[in-house]
């Protein structure tokens, strides 16, 4: 089974999905010569307080990380917007459907890191999700090893890395050549003064496919989900 079909790749269909503006986004992002830096990087601090303590009541005993459920909800939110999965393939726009996890975890050993690439995160409940995620974590913090072969399915994937000690005002991601895909870092969660907890979010969206306004909307889906009171 090649990555396109296990990864439900489709056409994406121009003329029905997007509008004049997205249209003219699409051709001018993409064109090295007028926007040789296509990338956006904005990096917000998000008030996860009440995620917090809906993990701690309600979820904290059963299977799985604050990490892993705070992944899990940016992936659903993601899932609304399909924008964030088109990627721009051999000079045609394609949706990514079903677009794997691809999370880079770091081991103290001289491998230094190892790539996590959960399959099919869309279609999983949390419980499945926070099962797989810590049992295939446990596995290759153990056993793992950094292979290249993990980036063939890099530009199809949904990009979250975590930075859990490192509490940063502003992350800015390298520029790959990988389909005009976004990312998304997590840093480390902290309490400001008046005792509300802060997470900060790097994302590096490309501007063919997403912008500000895209991201905000994402954020505030977001947050809708982290301070439901379940899941």
């Amino acid at each position: 089974m090649n990555f396109f079909e296990r990864y439900e790749v489709v056409p994406l269909k121009l003329d029905e999905q997007i509008g004049d503006y997205q249209s003219w986004a699409l051709d001018y992002f993409t064109n090295p010569t007028l926007a040789p830096v296509p990338y956006i990087d904005i990096t917000v601090q998000l008030d996860i307080s009440s995620a917090v303590k809906t993990w701690q009541e309600n979820l904290s005993r059963s299977k799985g990380t604050l990490t892993a459920w705070l992944i899990w909800n940016l992936l659903q939110s993601l899932k609304e917007f399909s924008c964030f999965q088109w990627r721009y393939i051999n000079n045609q726009w394609f949706e990514v459907q079903n677009p794997p996890l691809f999370s880079p975890i770091a081991v103290a050993r001289a491998d230094r890191f190892v790539n996590l690439v959960l399959e099919h995160p869309f279609k999983m409940t949390w419980q499945e999700f926070a099962g797989t995620w810590v049992d295939l974590k446990q596995r290759i913090q153990l056993e793992g090893s950094f292979k290249t072969q993990d980036t063939s399915a890099f530009g199809f994937s949904q990009f979250i890395g975590n930075l859990p000690n490192l509490n940063f005002t502003s992350l800015t991601l390298h520029q790959p050549a990988s389909f005009c895909q976004n990312f998304f870092y997590f840093g480390a969660r902290h309490c400001d003064p008046l005792d509300i907890t802060l997470m900060p979010l790097a994302a590096k969206i490309h501007h063919s496919s997403c912008d500000p306004y895209m991201l905000d909307l994402l954020l505030k889906n977001y947050l809708q989900r982290l301070n439901a009171t379940s899941t």
